[in-house]
């Protein structure tokens, strides 16, 4: 017994299974053996083949449990480096939320350091505005009625700015199915935030300006032959969402009779790559309104140069026309009325002392 005791606590040694071999059948003398780490008990007399299968049997299971403990070893290896090394950031938290474990990407989004977090509350993080959101997120998790959570949350940083996460959390639970930790992943959506928010703000500020500008944007998957418009693009031409089919051709029956030949014209040169589309022209509406538009596109190819989408805008240039034509008019009748009554006009410019 002395043997094996001073065996086990070498730390070289204590991996080698110890068979006890004894002419003792006591079974308090067979308790204590197992109690000091033997793995097997063996009573004379024996069988010589008797105690070969079982010192082969132990060698064996005792390899296999090197092996394990090698290969757990090298498991962890991975999995801390997955942790440290993870584009997300990670942490270990306690029952009482509290961090007992963080990794490198989480330090970078709060920019707290190991001994600053640790010990410290989840909350120190969390803005106030999402603390009772998380807690009930927390407490339905130790209840049991989820096995997860995520909800997207403003950290304060250590320098008092504010970001924001996308925070996921999980409970883990030990051998006796209780909860252990948590663990919470941490997203930095800062950037992912302010882009929604500008385009949101863009959107905004398009929508005011399709309404006092009088315009409206297409988008047209040339493969497929189908024709996206916007909102304002049905106002603009004055027609109904379900009397138009959205292609390519259903446009076209809207546009002038005189206008559509030079307008398809200058469609093909887009599509080919030579020239973008900038054209004017006019469209009849339902009612028979003629309506001038200005129109402007970008178009997009594959890799073989062959054009896949175009997308653009239309304009309402009918009022600009209509004002161009009238002081044509005007212009037209004044010298008509200044012939028929011999009177003419004159120009001084007073700079150059010039007269016209």
């Amino acid at each position: 017994y002395t043997t094996c005791r001073m065996i086990k606590k070498n730390k070289n040694l204590s991996d080698i299974p110890i068979i006890f071999l004894s002419a003792m059948s006591d079974s308090f003398k067979k308790v204590e053996a197992f109690k000091i780490g033997g793995v097997d008990y063996i009573e004379k007399p024996f069988q010589e083949e008797e105690v070969k299968i079982r010192v082969k049997t132990h060698l064996k299971f005792n390899e296999n449990l090197i092996l394990l403990k090698d290969t757990n070893k090298k498991l962890f290896k991975i999995l801390q480096s997955t942790f440290d090394q993870a584009a997300v950031g990670i942490s270990n938290i306690d029952i009482n939320g509290k961090f007992i474990k963080i990794n490198q990407k989480f330090h970078d989004i709060t920019e707290y350091n190991d001994t600053q977090l640790l010990n410290q509350s989840i909350f120190t993080i969390i803005h106030p505005v999402f603390h009772e959101k998380v807690k009930q997120h927390i407490n339905n998790l130790l209840n049991g009625k989820t096995s997860s959570f995520y909800h997207e949350i403003q950290i304060i940083a250590k320098d008092s700015s504010l970001k924001w996460g996308r925070l996921s959390v999980s409970l883990v639970y030990d051998d006796l199915n209780k909860p252990e930790y948590f663990v919470g992943v941490l997203e930095d959506i800062t950037e992912k935030i302010k882009a929604e928010e500008e385009i949101k703000e863009n959107n905004q500020i398009l929508s005011i300006a399709q309404k006092m500008g009088k315009f409206g944007a297409w988008d047209w998957d040339v493969t497929n032959n189908i024709l996206v418009w916007e909102d304002s693009m049905y106002e603009l031409y004055e027609i109904n969402r379900i009397d138009f089919k959205g292609d390519y051709d259903a446009w076209l029956k809207i546009l002038h009779p005189d206008d559509s030949l030079i307008v398809q014209e200058a469609i093909q040169k887009a599509l080919r790559g030579e020239k973008e589309l900038e054209i004017g022209f006019r469209i009849i509406t339902s009612s028979g309104k003629i309506k001038y538009i200005q129109a402007m596109a970008s178009t997009f190819f594959d890799k073989k140069r062959n054009a896949k989408r175009m997308i653009g805008v239309n304009f309402d240039i009918t009022n600009m026309i209509e004002t161009m034509n009238n002081l044509q008019i005007s212009e037209k009748r004044l010298k008509e009325a200044q012939n028929m009554a011999k009177l003419g006009s004159w120009d001084f410019n007073v700079k150059t002392n010039e007269l016209y």
